[in-house]
């Protein structure tokens, strides 16, 4: 059966996808070498960039930056990230990686509009990190609480994990890619 559904979707379809991920592949390999060949910037030498890079961009709204090191706070795998904050946004990185390419790309997302549904859409700057935490108890705890035993109920947790996927498909699949094409080049999409 599932040959069958493959028969039917066209082969350019098939060599699209595969040419997309091949090129999301390719960014995201680029990134990395450039990332980890420039040199980290200093905090206030990073608040003049990201003003620069604000200007370009059109950004009107304020844009804070901090380091990992700053909040005690352990990320292995991510290089950096932002978030819209009550006060504005905020990009945070870690000391030894925060240079042009990771602040260019961090507004990027600012700048597209990718944060506008940010689940940390209304924490205040300064307790980041504490509200973040505080969110994904909240989180667990309502989930843990749930009775899913009604079908209704089900049925709209199915509809909120779909949605859920589609949003992280449409990250992965689009923001992303987007965002570090501008981080290495600049090239707006």
């Amino acid at each position: 059966m599932a040959t069958s559904i493959l028969r039917k979707i066209p082969r350019w379809l098939g060599k699209a996808a595969i040419t997309y991920i091949a090129l999301i592949f390719a960014i995201k390999v680029a990134e990395e070498l450039k990332l980890s060949s420039l040199r980290p910037l200093e905090l206030n030498r990073a608040v003049q960039v990201i003003e620069e890079e604000k200007q370009k961009l059109g950004i009107t709204n304020k844009v804070d930056v901090y380091t990992y090191e700053e909040f005690n706070f352990k990320r292995e795998k991510a290089y950096g990230f932002s978030c819209k904050t009550l006060e504005g946004y905020l990009i945070a990185a870690r000391s030894n990686s925060l240079n042009r390419q990771l602040i260019k790309y961090e507004l990027y997302h600012l700048c597209s509009g990718d944060l506008e549904n940010e689940l940390y859409s209304q924490i205040p700057s300064k307790d980041l990190i504490e509200g973040i935490a505080e969110y994904c108890r909240a989180e667990s705890s309502t989930n843990k609480s749930k009775n899913t035993s009604n079908k209704n109920e089900v049925q709209v947790n199915n509809a909120q994990i779909f949605g859920k996927a589609i949003k992280l498909a449409k990250y992965w699949l689009v923001e992303e890619p987007r965002a570090g094409l501008y981080g290495l080049s600049g090239i707006k999409l």
